[in-house]
């Protein structure tokens, strides 16, 4: 199941996605004889996976079928997708509207400016940074709110729309006495005014496939533009403008991967928690993380480099690992089901009967660790914009699983491969690490070289730490 379903997020090839239902269909009938007449431990855990697995087919029956409708009519597609976009955002501007009225009336409530007048106006912007509300006395600003992006101070009519070089805005004005309240929303910002300000149409969700909005006067409305009315009065068109065909369905490939990718990671856990009880013996468990390692494998993890820096290959890329080294996603994955797998060993009765076997991987782990180690730090790739903490921490975190990975190995090779040989002291180990990590930096040569000498520090580390005796 985590293989096609892995494979059809790879390819969105349709037989994979067969597979994966073929799959549940067959579960489901072994799920139920499983569990009938006997309390079985895990049983609720096997049914939790099983609906997932629903939820993810059903995912992938949705996305094939709305690929399958776009590419049979693009025409009628894209008519009914403007039409939708237009409606949705038409009906957003004329709610800001009525919302940016009740600002300005609330706003000339009153007669003196007083604190809770400053209050008052940051509420009715608060949420909205398209927004702003500016309340005068005869002529002088007296008390205002959110940030201003239009010229105000010659409005033709109580509401309307005002245009600039680089702003398009609509506004609601409000009179009591001599006090003058003007309440306005941003619909529109050209580049690159459009990196200062947040405009509506930026900060509204688009609906899928649709890349922008088009303003017209009202007098130049076509039938697939949405005339606009305020209190009544047209005062502009609205079109929505839908991508081509290509960007549509990469859109809605990126999109549909997203989704599909949460539920094969929820499936990957509970496949794991499933595998992961006392019943079931130790090859059971160690399957159950290879199939998982394997699905990590074929995931196109790349593809989520727009959601999350964990998955951007422009930040950690080495080959070492193939597929499991790609990006610092896939590599925290199999670091933690490695460090998993060896946990398991750990705490199973399999022990190597031959004392050569532990020495053995003993002087693998010991000769050839540091290197892997070295190989997979090398895969860091630090953009021009500087490191922030996220940043470091999505590093640190599978190098440190790694490390220990490797460190855990050793030390355990070395006690069951040593037995009652082993006698240094507990402090030499972190001396000679530490002498070795202090020693990096004044011998560290361009372009980030180390002389070749160098890691034999490390594993004389690594050895030391093997031989240490254990402490009382």
């Amino acid at each position: 199941m985590l293989w096609s379903a892995a494979a059809w997020i790879r390819t969105a090839a349709p037989w994979w996605l067969w597979a994966c239902g073929l799959a549940v269909v067959v579960a489901m009938p072994a799920w139920a004889r499983s569990g009938r007449g006997r309390r079985r431990t895990g049983h609720g855990r096997e049914l939790l996976f099983l609906l997932v697995a629903v939820l993810f087919v059903a995912e992938g029956i949705r996305a094939r079928h709305e690929r399958v409708t776009r590419e049979a009519d693009w025409s009628a597609w894209s008519r009914a997708a403007t039409a939708r976009a237009t409606e949705r955002f038409a009906a957003r501007i004329e709610a800001t509207a009525v919302e940016l009225r009740a600002a300005a009336t609330a706003a000339v409530a009153g007669n003196e400016s007083t604190a809770a007048t400053w209050d008052v106006l940051a509420a009715q912007v608060a949420g909205h940074p398209e927004r702003a509300v500016l309340r005068a006395r005869g002529g002088r600003l007296d008390a205002w709110a959110g940030r201003l992006s239009v010229p105000l101070d010659s409005l033709p009519a109580s509401h309307g729309v005002l245009a600039t070089p680089f702003y398009l805005a609509l506004y609601a004005v409000e009179r009591r006495g001599d006090v003058t309240a003007v309440a306005s929303a941003l619909l529109h910002a050209e580049r690159p005014a459009d990196r200062l300000t947040h405009a509506l149409d930026a900060v509204v969700p688009r609906a899928a496939g649709v890349a922008g909005y088009d303003f017209l006067p009202a007098t130049l409305a076509s039938d697939s533009a949405r005339l606009i009315r305020v209190e009544g009065d047209a005062v502009l068109a609205v079109h929505a403008v839908v991508l081509p065909p290509e960007m549509v369905a990469m859109e809605a490939l990126e999109h549909a991967q997203v989704r599909s990718g949460v539920l094969i990671g929820v499936l990957a856990l509970l496949f794991i928690a499933t595998a992961w009880r006392r019943e079931y013996r130790l090859r059971t468990r160690l399957s159950a993380l290879a199939v998982v390692v394997a699905a990590i494998a074929v995931l196109p993890l790349g593809a989520y480099s727009n959601a999350s820096r964990w998955f951007d290959p422009g930040l950690y890329y080495t080959s070492v690992l193939g597929p499991l080294s790609a990006n610092v996603a896939a590599l925290a994955g199999v670091s933690t089901l490695a460090l998993m797998a060896l946990f398991a060993v750990l705490r199973g009765a399999t022990r190597p009967r031959r004392r050569w076997v532990s020495l053995v991987v003993l002087a693998v782990v010991a000769t050839v660790g540091p290197f892997l180690l070295r190989d997979i730090a090398r895969g860091i790739r630090v953009p021009w914009s500087g490191i922030p903490t996220s940043l470091w921490l999505a590093w640190e975190v599978p190098l440190f699983l790694a490390a220990f990975g490797v460190l855990l190995l050793g030390i355990t090779a070395g006690q069951s491969g040593l037995g009652r040989w082993r006698g240094l002291p507990g402090w030499l180990a972190p001396l000679i690490a530490g002498v070795s990590a202090l020693l990096a930096p004044p011998l560290l040569a361009a372009p980030a070289r180390l002389p070749g000498w160098y890691p034999a520090r490390w594993i004389a580390a690594r050895v030391a730490l093997a031989l240490t005796r254990r402490a009382r």
